[in-house]
């Protein structure tokens, strides 16, 4: 059962890695992750992280989906290294949008200007989040061996993958039931997160590193208050 070809999220694995790039506009370093996330994929990211000391601050999320354990990877290397992460924007109509502004990279292919299946696992792994549109589905099993499974060999396997979401997702600090909603999607379907509901649970820092810094600057003098906020 551990060796059921690729676990994905989105499209199907293609030859092609995803293209994991800096972006560099002083004095903010980020990385871009651009495309179909493919095993591999987290070696790019700290090789970038490497090449720049360490000093990179967030993450730009512009995938369809992808590989499933990559992308749990690149989250939980994420997480460890205290990194943003930027999804799309949303125009009123409710489709994505990329590059309004002169602030922050585009998607070189307009294609991937979403943050969708392997994509939302990988943005949910920030310690902030930013950008309005996510979209999510749970994860299953590439064309081939599974198909092939009896079928209490396949509950299995489908049960433990799910599980395994739904533990990384705890992990994340993502509420029970936007979980529901995720593993409750059919792998040929997506289900766009609402505004209100990325806006109340998904943006913005996580609500203890907030709710840490309201703490501290309310007890820090002037000085100290404006030397906190060029440091963080």
């Amino acid at each position: 059962l551990l060796n059921l070809a690729y676990v994905l999220v989105g499209r199907p694995i293609e030859a092609v890695a995803a293209d994991i790039r800096p972006y560099i506009s002083d004095p903010f370093r980020s990385i871009v992750i651009e495309g179909t996330i493919a095993p591999g994929d987290l070696e790019t990211f700290l090789q970038i992280v490497r090449e720049n000391q360490g000093k990179i601050n967030g993450v730009y999320c512009f995938s369809p989906g992808g590989d499933f354990y990559e992308a749990m990877k690149i989250g939980r290397a994420m997480r460890a290294l205290a990194l943003s992460s930027h999804a799309p924007g949303r125009d009123q109509a409710g489709p994505p949008l990329c590059g309004l502004s002169d602030y922050g990279p585009k998607p070189t292919d307009p294609e991937n200007c979403t943050c969708a299946s392997a994509g939302f696992f990988i943005h949910i792994g920030a310690i902030a989040r930013w950008g309005l549109y996510l979209a999510a589905h749970r994860p299953y099993f590439d064309k081939g061996q599974f198909g092939n499974l009896s079928p209490s060999e396949a509950k299995k396997a489908f049960d433990d993958l799910q599980q395994s979401a739904r533990e990384y997702m705890d992990e994340m600090g993502v509420p029970k039931r936007i979980q529901d909603d995720v593993i409750g999607t059919a792998s040929d379907r997506a289900l766009v997160l609402d505004q209100k509901t990325v806006r109340t649970y998904l943006f913005d820092k996580l609500p203890y590193i907030y709710e840490w810094e309201k703490n501290r600057c309310e007890r820090l003098s002037v000085a100290e208050n404006n030397l906190y906020h060029k440091k963080y």
